[in-house]
């Protein structure tokens, strides 16, 4: 008997564990998110490229080993000549006039190998590192800030949820509060008045609230679905998610204002994206016009000639070379890009102006949210004060249920309007201290 306890005993343990352990905090769901959002997930592979873009312009600075096999067959008398002195087999009859005129068909076959190293390319290469260089911080920016857009998105879903959450419960509790005034009433109809229009209306607040509370759940749900898509977490549901935490209930509250206000431009990561991004197109520009000037490269030649691969001619060479190329082209090229600068820094400050404008709006937004939230608090305890007096006064008789019942309806509807601003006015508290602060929430 003991041991069949004990085994019971473990049995709950061990099921009241497994059921802790699939229960999500906030702090959980937006770790699991750093790692396998989507939307991050999809900026890692522009890194990822940047990064190779960055090693193939470093690798321009090495040496380029060329490998060529050719294989020749001619009569024509300058081939036939650099034929026979390539494979070292030239002889004095080879001076012969009729020899020289009209030789033999010959064959060549010709292994080279080559090594270049630039030395000057008017700082072609350095300035296409800079950009790519660029490039590769402009797309970590993006990835900062894609972290914060996530997070922040996962904060407003989960601060919504709990609302709600608060919500279904409030409504649970008022409405088993109306069902007992409904019984009430129910036991001493034959001396109220008016009984079918107060009955009536009882019922239907009833049916509003049964109406309230699944469109709350509909509500959930769908955020649900956001917040999974967001964080990458599969089979994300309303029971899995920790919305009971007291320290998340304390964070809650919409009074709750930690964060400090700073220079939002330092913490706006897409707004830092843009500028290296034009960065890079500058240096790259730059790049563009440095390919008119001459180029400079030491190289190292040498070749193996043969006819039927019994002997062999060997022979190095070795210098320096200059090359010049010069188009039309090349100055379009250096326009197009300038052109692509000139459009990033228009929507680098029409980005930057719209940040300004969110910012100022969020906080004059937040102003009036907080206003209206205090006006319908204030309202909200008198709705609670009339209810618990006009709950007294109908059970000694001395009111009817229908006036009762009005002030109720009032006290939930302004309930159900206090929760949406307070949910409201989190969401754009987090915005804004997203974009102010230093990207606590």
């Amino acid at each position: 008997m003991k041991n069949i306890i004990l085994l019971l005993t473990l049995f709950f343990v061990f099921c009241s564990t497994e059921i802790k352990a699939e229960s999500l905090t906030l702090k959980q769901i937006v770790d699991t998110a750093m790692l396998r959002s989507p939307i991050i997930r999809n900026i890692d592979g522009n890194i990822a490229v940047a990064e190779e873009a960055k090693k193939l312009v470093s690798s321009y600075h090495y040496p380029v080993i060329n490998f060529t096999q050719s294989l020749m067959r001619s009569d024509n008398p300058v081939n036939v000549f650099a034929f026979k002195l390539g494979q070292e087999q030239f002889a004095m009859s080879d001076f012969d006039i009729n020899a020289l005129n009209n030789p033999n068909p010959r064959t060549n076959n010709q292994s080279s190998f080559t090594l270049f190293l630039p030395i000057y390319t008017g700082g072609e290469i350095s300035r296409k590192h800079s950009s790519v260089s660029k490039q590769l911080e402009s797309a970590e920016y993006q990835k900062a800030w894609a972290k914060k857009v996530v997070r922040r998105n996962i904060y407003t879903l989960y601060y919504a949820i709990v609302n709600m959450d608060l919500t279904l419960k409030f409504l649970d509790s008022e409405n088993e509060y109306l069902e007992r005034l409904l019984k009430y009433y129910d036991a001493k109809s034959g001396a109220n008045k008016n009984r079918y229009l107060s009955y009536n209306k009882g019922r239907i607040i009833e049916e509003s609230i049964a109406e309230a509370k699944d469109e709350l759940l509909f509500n959930i749900n769908k955020m649900i679905a956001d917040m999974a898509y967001l964080s990458g977490i599969e089979n994300l549901s309303y029971q899995k998610i920790d919305i009971n935490s007291e320290d998340l209930l304390k964070d809650f509250n919409w009074k709750n204002k930690s964060a400090q206000e700073s220079g939002f431009t330092n913490h706006r990561e897409d707004l830092l994206a843009r500028s290296s991004y034009m960065e890079s197109l500058k240096y790259e520009a730059s790049s563009e016009k440095s390919k008119i000037l001459p180029s400079i490269g030491s190289f190292v030649n040498y070749s193996i000639n043969t006819q039927k691969f019994d002997t062999y001619g060997k022979d190095y060479t070795f210098g320096v070379k200059l090359s010049w190329d010069f188009g039309l082209f090349s100055f379009r090229t250096a326009s197009l890009v300038e052109a692509k600068k000139i459009s990033a820094e228009y929507e680098y400050d029409r980005a930057k102006k719209e940040v300004e404008s969110e910012n100022l709006k969020l906080k004059e937004d937040l102003n009036i949210l907080e206003s209206k939230i205090i006006r319908l608090e204030n309202k909200q305890k008198l709705f609670g004060e009339n209810k618990k007096i006009l709950t007294s006064q109908y059970q000694k008789g001395s009111i009817d249920l229908y006036n009762l019942l009005d002030n109720f309806a009032h006290y939930i509807q302004n309930k159900g309007e206090l929760h949406k601003l307070i949910t409201e006015y989190k969401n754009k508290q987090i915005t804004y201290y997203d974009n102010n602060a230093d990207g606590r929430i």
